[in-house]
């Protein structure tokens, strides 16, 4: 829309001046020339490309592809990558009565956000974080993996610290690998991570803030006057742990528990010198009715309209943005 517009208003400026062109001839010797249009830019067609892993043909606008950068070691899972055909296999299996290991799903090793710091890029991935160090025009250099299966995935960095979103059942205090089937264990782990990566070659993960409902994206806020002190404002879109697991977590809706998990987030608060003791300060109600407190979301659940797609409530944020200053 952009380019038709501004294609517009120069055909108008090139009517105006033929209009005005017969008559100005009649008083000056040069004739004004129309500008030339400019045409839209057409973004090419992704039809026809051929598919691959690592392969796949691309199709790319305003952009260039400088590097890429093969997926490290531990971070892939050729049995995953073809989920739908195992999910049928394994369902027929379990069908059947047959003991069977669930196999991980392809998200299980999926990439999420990426941070910087300097020179280096760290990558966020469902299954721990890849750090690679990107010197000038240089193709990026991994040098850093850390194996941590848990969800999500999301990172962020501050000076030497990187902090990171775990979401799923999976996740595990020690960062392990087993799968933990009790409903309740005191080894899951659902919250923000925090990794001291002040050297590079033994990264050390130094706290681990366990919330209500995991997190699935967080955003780093500092302190107004304290340069020591970092604020995380953590979202999360899962469900609500039972409190057996975590005492101070309970589900419902506010009209039946106003303790609810829902309809919130946390604030963690990180004193940079000793981020072990970094722990949730408050856990402020954002879907609250100003002036009556009432807790709501923006939608209460189900279609929009007459036989329309049922439409989940809102009871949670996906993604914060901050504004320190204001």
């Amino acid at each position: 829309m952009k380019y038709f517009n501004h294609t517009v208003s120069l055909i108008a400026l090139a009517f105006g001046l033929s209009a005005c062109t017969p008559d100005t001839a009649q008083h000056t010797e040069t004739a004004i020339e129309a500008p030339a249009l400019i045409a839209p830019t057409i973004p090419p067609s992704r039809e026809g490309l051929a598919a691959g892993v690592y392969d796949a043909e691309i199709a790319i606008w305003n952009l260039e592809l400088l590097h890429e950068v093969p997926t490290p070691d531990g971070f892939n899972d050729p049995a995953a990558m073809w989920a739908p055909a195992i999910e049928i296999a394994l369902a027929e299996a379990v069908e059947a009565g047959e003991d069977v290991e669930r196999p991980p799903s392809p998200i299980s090793f999926a990439n999420t956000d990426i941070a910087f710091s300097g020179n280096r890029i760290l990558m966020g991935n469902w299954h721990g974080f890849n750090v690679f160090e990107a010197e000038g025009d240089a193709a990026p250099e991994h040098i850093l993996s850390v194996v941590c299966p848990g969800g999500q995935g999301d990172i962020s960095v501050h000076g030497n610290l990187v902090f990171r979103s775990v979401e799923s059942n999976r996740g595990r205090l020690d960062c392990g690998s087993a799968a933990i089937e009790d409903d309740v264990s005191a080894e899951r782990f659902r919250g923000v991570q925090i990794f001291d990566i002040s050297d590079i070659s033994a990264p050390r993960q130094v706290a681990a803030v366990q919330t209500c409902r995991g997190s699935h994206t967080h955003t780093l806020v500092p302190h107004p006057t304290d340069s020591n002190v970092l604020y995380i404002y953590n979202s999360a879109t899962s469900s609500v742990r039972p409190g057996e697991e975590l005492e101070m977590c309970s589900d419902g809706e506010p009209d039946e528990n106003p303790d609810t998990a829902r309809y919130s987030i946390d604030v963690i608060r990180v004193q940079l010198d000793a981020p072990e003791q970094a722990a949730i300060i408050d856990r402020p109600r954002l879907f609250a009715d100003a002036e009556t407190g009432d807790i709501a979301g923006l939608w209460s659940g189900g279609p929009h309209e007459e036989e329309g797609r049922n439409v989940a409530s809102t009871n949670q944020c996906h993604d914060i943005t901050a504004f320190p200053e204001a």
